[in-house]
Order: C-alpha cells, then sequence, then structure tokens
C-alpha cells in the first residue's frame, strides 16, 4: 500500500508524491494505555494505521512520555511515506549512519525543517519542545499564513517559533495549555506530537491534475515485465505464525523453527533458505538492503555475480548473488549465495538461499513471488541451552566446581596490560597486597601471527606461579583474506596446533575465550566479513575446538563471548546467530563497558550499570544454564563521574549472582587518530579518578589488628626461709591421637577443590610469595 501523505501540512510533499489522504483510523486499538475519550485518542489509532508509530512495546503507547528530537523528525519522515532524501551529505558531526533517525533526519534537513541545535549538532536524543514541532510542521507546509493578534503571552514577536505558532493556532493545530499560555520550551509529549499532526491532516487538498487524453496501453519494456514464475513439484505453503508470512516451499525441505522470532530456516541435503523479518523501526530500507553488503568489498573472497531489482508478486525485490571458494574442511560446505530482499512498508522480508550448486533466481524466484503477509498469531518461544557434561581432568574440575558450581561466590579477576601481556605483575601485586584480596583470574590475549603465540607457555607459567588462571582471549589475525575462511581451508592448522600442544604441556585449568565480540563488525571473524553468513563463524569455532578435543585436551573451558549488543543490530547478526552449541560452551560471557562521551560525535553516551547489564544479564539467564561470568568491564571518566558509577556497580553486582567471575578491565583505550592521547580510561588508579578506596571498601581485606602479647612472667625464685619448697610436677609426654580407621583420605580431586576453595577465602594458594620476591608497592 502507498503511504498516504499528511494532509495538513504536506503540500510540497503532496506535489513530489502524489498520493491521496489517509482514511480515518480504525477502530482497532493495540495500547492499554491509549483510553478511548482522551484528546490523543484518535490521532494514536491514526498513527497507528498510518504506521508512523508502533508505540513502546509490551502494549504501551506512553502518551505522557516525553519524545526525543529523532523520533519527532522520524515521525513526520513515515508520515509523509519515508521518501528517500536526494541529498546524502550529513551536516551533523553527532549523527552517524548507524542511527535509526538517519534516513528520517536527511530528507528533514533536505526540506529544511531542521538545522540543529547548535552549528553541526543535531541534538537526537534531546527532549523535543513544544516550540520545536510547532516550528517543524510550520517549515513543512508552503502556507506561510499566519494567524492574526498574540494568542500567548508567553510566546515573543520575533521568537524563531512565533510564525509557526501563530500559524498553528490559525489552522487548529494547538490551542495551547490554557491560562494564555502556550508552554514553547516545555517537552512535547507523544500524545501531544502525534496530536499536532493528525489535526492538520485535513486542512489541504492536494492539486487536482487533468486527466490526460487516453493513450493506446504499450507493452511493457522487457525489463519491466514481470518474470514468469514456476513452482517446483510438490510446492507446499509454508506458514509463520511468529512473524506473519507464508510463501511456497518446494517438497523436499524440512523446517527449523528453533530460533523462531529471528529466523526461519528450511533446508535440505544441498540447500539451506534462511528467512527474516528485519522491523524498520530503528533504520531505513535503503541502509539494510544497500549498506550491509560489506563483505563484498572483499572481491578476493567474493564472487559478485548479480545484483539488480526485479519485480516478484507486485513488489520490488532487490536480488543479489554472489559465490566464493568452497571451503575444504566444511562437510557439505554450501558456497553459493542467492538474496532476495521484500521491501515492505514497516519491514523487509530476506529471503537468503545457500547452496552447494550455483542458485540461479529462477529457480527460486517463486519464494519472493509467493510471499504473503498476515498479523502474528503466535509468540515466539524462548531460546534455551543447558551445559554439557566434560570430561575435564581432576584439577581442572575442580576448579569449575570452585569457582562455577552452583556453590560458588562471586570472584574478581582483571585485565592488566603489563601483567597480561608479559608477566611483569607489579602493578598487580602492588594491588592485592594493598587490598589483601588475590584476583584469581588473569585476563590475556593472544592472536595467531603475533609474539604472545611464542611466548603462550611462558604466560602460562608465570600467571600460575602468581596464582592466577588464565582467561586466554584467541583473536585470530594475520590472514590475506577472511580469516575464518583461511581456518576453513586448513592454512592454519599448525598455528593451532601449537596451541593444543602448549596449553596441553601446561596441564593447569586454562580458560580459552575464543573469537569473542564476534557479533561486532570491528572483528575480522563477524559475520560482517564472511558473507552475512554466521554458519562460516560457528564451523571456524566447532573446527577449533575438536583441534583440541582430538589430541586429547582435558583442561580447557571454552568461554563463548558475544558483544552485549550486536553491531549491526540486525536478525542476521542477531547474538544467537553465532552460538556454536551446547557441547562447546562451557561458561557464557557478557561484555558491555561504560564507554564514556569522549566519541560523543559518534553516539557514545554515559550508560550507569543497570542500563549496560540488567536486560543484558536477564536475556542470558532465561537464555542459558551454564555458569554466566563478565569477561572485561569497567568505566571510563570522561562523560560523567566515575566514582559514582563504581560506587553503585558494587552495591548492585551481588544481585547479578549467576556471574560468577567478574573481571575488572584495568586499561586505557587510546585515540584513533593519535595514540598519545588517552580516549578511556577504565584503570583503577586512573589518569584524573582514583577509584581503589572503593575497591578496598567492597572487596578488599584489611590486616587484621594482632593484640599485643604481655611478657612472659619471671619465674619466682625458691624462697630460702621455706623448708619445703613444691617440686615441679613432671609434664607426661602427649599421646599421639590414633587415627579413626573410619576416617577416609581424600581423593586427589577433593584435595584439589579444597585448594582452590582456599584461595578464594584468600587463606593459601598463592605460590608467588614462595617464587617471586616481593615487589614494592605503587606509590
Amino acid at each position: 500500500m502507498v503511504r498516504k501523505v499528511l494532509a495538513s501540512f504536506l503540500i510540497c510533499l503532496m506535489l513530489l508524491t502524489a498520493v491521496p489522504f489517509a482514511a480515518e483510523a480504525s477502530t482497532y486499538n493495540p495500547f492499554y494505555d491509549v483510553a478511548a475519550g482522551t484528546y490523543y485518542y484518535d490521532a494514536v489509532l491514526w498513527a497507528v494505521d498510518e504506521k508512523i508509530t508502533l508505540g513502546v512495546g509490551s502494549g504501551r503507547f506512553d502518551p505522557q512520555g516525553s519524545c526525543t528530537r529523532a523520533q519527532a523528525v522520524t515521525f513526520l519522515w513515515r508520515a509523509a511515506g519515508s521518501p528517500m532524501p536526494t541529498d546524502r551529505r550529513n551536516p551533523f558531526g553527532d549523527v552517524t549512519p548507524a542511527a535509526y533517525y538517519y534516513t528520517a533526519l536527511l530528507w528533514a534537513v533536505e526540506q529544511g525543517l531542521t538545522n540543529g541545535v547548535l552549528p553541526g549538532v543535531f541534538g537526537a536524543d534531546q527532549q523535543c519542545t513544544r516550540a520545536q514541532i510547532a516550528t517543524f510542521l510550520y517549515r513543512l507546509t508552503d502556507d506561510a499564513a499566519i494567524g492574526a493578534g498574540k494568542p500567548f503571552s508567553d510566546v515573543a514577536a520575533g521568537s524563531y517559533y512565533y510564525n509557526a505558532v501563530l500559524w498553528a493556532v490559525k489552522n487548529g493545530i494547538t490551542n495551547g495549555m490554557g491560562s494564555g499560555k502556550f508552554a514553547p520550551d516545555q517537552p512535547c509529549t507523544r500524545g501531544q506530537i502525534v496530536t499536532f499532526m493528525h489535526r492538520g491532516k485535513g486542512l489541504f487538498e492536494p492539486p487536482i491534475a487533468e486527466e490526460p487524453e487516453e493513450e493506446p496501453e504499450e507493452e511493457p519494456k522487457e525489463e519491466e515485465k514481470e518474470e514468469v514464475v514456476v513452482l517446483p513439484e510438490g510446492a507446499w505453503r509454508f506458514h509463520n505464525p511468529y512473524d506473519g508470512y507464508s510463501l511456497m516451499i518446494g517438497e523436499e525441505f524440512y523446517v527449523d523453527l528453533s530460533l523462531a522470532g529471528v529466523v526461519a530456516k528450511l533446508y535440505n541435503v544441498d540447500t539451506v533458505i534462511e528467512i527474516y523479518k528485519q522491523s524498520l523501526a530503528n533504520m531505513s530500507a535503503d541502509y539494510y538492503t544497500n549498506q550491509l553488503y560489506t563483505f563484498l568489498g572483499n572481491t578476493t573472497d567474493h564472487t559478485l555475480t548479480l545484483q539488480e531489482t526485479r519485480t516478484y508478486g507486485g513488489r520490488a525485490v532487490k536480488v543479489t548473488a554472489w559465490h566464493r571458494d568452497a571451503l575444504s574442511k566444511v562437510e557439505g560446505d554450501k558456497n553459493y549465495y542467492l538474496y532476495f530482499d521484500v521491501v515492505e512498508a514497516d519491514a523487509v522480508y530476506s529471503i537468503y538461499i545457500k547452496s552447494a550448486k550455483k542458485a540461479a533466481p529462477e529457480k527460486y524466484c517463486y519464494l519472493a513471488q509467493t510471499l504473503e503477509l498476515f498479523a502474528p498469531t503466535k509468540k515466539a518461544p524462548t531460546f534455551h541451552s543447558a551445559p554439557v557434561q566434560k570430561q575435564w581432568s581432576e584439577e581442572t574440575a575442580a576448579f569449575y566446581e570452585a569457582y562455577y558450581g552452583a556453590a560458588a561466590e562471586q570472584t574478581w579477576g582483571i585485565m592488566e596490560p603489563t601483567a597480561a601481556k608479559n608477566g611483569d605483575f607489579t602493578v598487580v601485586d602492588a594491588y592485592e597486597d594493598a587490598l589483601n584480596y588475590d584476583f584469581s583470574v588473569l585476563s590475556t590475549y593472544s592472536g595467531f601471527s603475533n609474539e604472545s603465540l611464542a611466548l603462550l607457555d611462558q604466560r602460562l607459567q608465570n600467571a600460575w606461579a602468581d596464582g592466577k588462571v588464565l582467561q586466554l582471549s584467541i583473536q585470530p589475525d594475520g590472514a590475506k583474506g577472511n580469516i575464518l575462511y583461511e581456518i576453513l581451508q586448513g592454512m592454519w592448522d599448525d598455528v593451532l596446533d601449537v596451541y593444543v600442544q602448549k596449553i596441553q604441556a601446561f596441564g593447569h585449568p586454562v580458560m580459552v575465550r575464543l573469537m569473542n565480540e564476534m557479533n561486532g563488525n570491528w572483528c575480522n571473524y563477524s559475520g560482517v566479513f564472511s558473507a552475512n553468513d554466521t554458519l562460516i563463524y560457528k564451523e571456524a569455532y566447532r573446527y577449533i575446538y575438536h583441534r583440541f578435543e582430538d589430541a586429547g585436551v582435558d583442561n580447557v573451558l571454552w568461554i563463548w563471548n558475544p558483544n552485549g549488543v550486536s553491531f549491526p543490530t540486525v536478525d542476521w547478526n542477531h547474538t544467537l546467530m553465532y552460538y556454536p552449541g551446547d557441547e562447546y560452551v562451557d561458561i557464557v560471557g557478557l561484555t558491555e563497558f561504560n564507554t564514556g562521551t569522549y566519541y560523543a560525535s559518534a553516539g557514545e553516551t554515559w550508560r550507569d550499570f543497570t542500563t549496560l547489564y540488567k536486560d543484558l544479564y536477564n536475556q542470558y539467564c532465561q537464555w542459558f544454564e551454564h555458569p554466566l561470568m563478565l569477561t572485561g568491564f569497567a568505566c571510563a571518566e570522561m562523560g560523567g563521574d566515575k566514582r559514582a558509577w563504581t560506587e553503585d556497580m558494587f552495591q548492585k553486582i551481588g544481585d547479578y549472582d549467576r556471574a560468577k567471575v567478574l573481571i575488572w578491565w584495568d586499561s586505557v583505550d587510546y585515540d584513533v587518530d593519535d595514540p598519545q592521547i588517552i580516549a578511556r580510561d577504565y584503570r583503577i588508579r586512573g589518569e584524573n579518578v582514583d577509584i581503589f578506596d572503593l575497591f578496598m571498601k567492597y572487596i578488599g581485606t584489611p590486616d587484621p589488628i594482632v593484640p599485643e602479647e604481655p611478657d612472659p612472667e619471671e619465674p619466682t625464685p625458691p624462697d630460702p626461709e621455706d623448708p619445703n619448697p613444691e617440686e615441679p610436677t613432671p609434664t607426661d609426654p602427649e599421646e599421639p591421637t590414633p587415627t579413626d580407621p573410619e576416617e577416609e583420605t581424600p581423593s586427589p580431586a577433593e584435595d584439589q577443590q579444597g585448594i582452590f576453595l582456599e584461595k578464594k577465602k584468600k587463606v593459601c594458594y598463592n605460590p608467588k610469595k614462595d617464587i617471586i620476591p616481593e615487589k614494592e608497592a605503587i606509590v
């Protein structure tokens, strides 16, 4: 259906789009907080009917909630039919192309709606005021006639919104707030904004164009003809009640809805079809269908054979086809790809075909041709996963039980760069001595091509000698092309074998965090760079895992650790699309940082601990029965109060009791353009903020005060006048206590568990005191 144009103020857009006006809103009310009889009732139903807004979720519209400037321009853009701007230049430094409102804002700039709150600053997250929304509406119409007189005492002549407010009063858009006030600087609520828009929809009529004389209908050009579609023999209609669509599918396909709500999979021996319903609530269709093909820039590994728009089922469908070399380590690798992206007003329906044979559009176009949409009838079930029992070494099993078992308490670890890189524990030892607390886990990194691999055995031994188990993050690097493809071609087998041999020879527990944050586009092993095919990541993860397993390594705990938020935030890049399977995961890691506002122009904001972790933690608790850990987190200095953030974190962290190990990131990020400048300082003793006293307050243990012992009493010499001095009573030698025959000798596993538990209590298991000389404390 063609989007209707707001008749109230969109004459200029009507001339461009020439589409009819909206009909009255339906009587269906999806929101429990929008009551009949309220001033905004009809407006909200109209806005939903026009797909201007879908509410804030969970059956709420939140009419009294504030509306940001970004939301306001998005509402207006959707009301105008979501037109694509012709000028793609972005004048604002605080807006990135990834922002959900990016296309709407470019359109608003092109229409002259906004110049920002400051030169080069749009202020997306600032609340939209009543004066601003009136001005946006006024600038959208070419009817500049304003009302006479001054209806409001708080609207001064000469203010930027003066004419806009008078125009809005004249056209019945607003009656003010009562008592002769308009309240121009007051935040405009969601209910008020849709009411402003709704009240103006019938003010203008589009110009009636003269009907041209009828001409003979021409035969459509060849490229405009709809392609002839042939259904495969035995085709049947697949219904997805969770996302609200159906389509015809070949008889031989099986259905996998284990990730319903994210993806529907249809598969046979040679082909996998993945279908995604990608909401456009936070992005434009143009962004989704054009800018997410990052991998095609790698022409060494990918060969593009087709990218064009065709017509199927009366819809414009973007068709993209490419292939890559088959991967020798993947049985039945499907290296031919065909995408159909079907664009609707509120969503893109992406049909991704992956095949072991060349996938011609003519063979599969029936999928797009037969696509039918309906309202979803079922809520998607919650994904659920549970760990698989492993045959670890006794020492590793004891470590797991002591630190990740059901009865394990929260334990702190640390990522400190000098200790993590070269085993210099000066900083960490000083922290521990002052806190009287041993950090049990040391986070460290290793790649395929750097010196850290050559020194891995030494790093493992140094950490163990200092009383720490390594969280070893293996991040493959050094590839000439795509690193995952190279791993699955066997090109890095020699390097993988070095990891296997050194970790196996070490023998003590090691936690391997393999290819973490894979759902972030800053990682070279993200699906962004491997054809948007998250299966490639899973195959590489499993391949590395099996090399350890086949060698009999039994001292590794495997950590699977996505980033808290996926970038890009699209369904095919969803966190769960990267989950390799229960047998490959022992611990699930969570990663989020309060990065501060050093890069505020790129959208960074200050986020408190609850914002970062509450929803993420609760979601992971629903998904996984595995023990959880915070594999790296901290707070930067710029943009807020780091001390208050840390105090709040310590007060709340106990509520996240399934997160067993907590690793503080005691390091910095440097400016990407000037590596001499610290962009984000996460350190306990930072450049400007020292939070060590908070660590002492919450996890430190002051040295006990030992009472002074009295001087031993001098023996009283015998009195020479006493004729009968007492003889000292001889002490009987102590009899050895006989061993209870019923008492059993603890097994080695029980011994190890006892050691680990004692270590957690900071009583023993600190071999560094016997091996490494005491170091001076940091002053």
